[in-house]
């Protein structure tokens, strides 16, 4: 099973109002305002895929540049 990010599962946890829960706008935004550690998970993230995306590549293949 997957975890989620706890920063993520924070903002999703959070008690809203019944109209609240749908708005996507809403949880994005929440998201977005905790830019600096956002910004380190998404670099965490990135360099996960692109070391996942590194293994399964046959040995042919340069690695990736980013």
């Amino acid at each position: 099973m997957t975890t989620i990010d706890p920063t993520v599962a924070k903002v999703l946890d959070k008690a809203r109002p019944k109209d609240e829960d749908e708005d996507e706008d809403t949880l994005l935004e929440e998201l977005e305002s905790d830019t600096a550690a956002l910004d380190a998970f998404r670099e965490k993230r990135i360099q996960q895929l692109h070391d996942e995306y590194d293994t399964i590549l046959p040995p042919s293949h340069p690695p990736s540049q980013c």
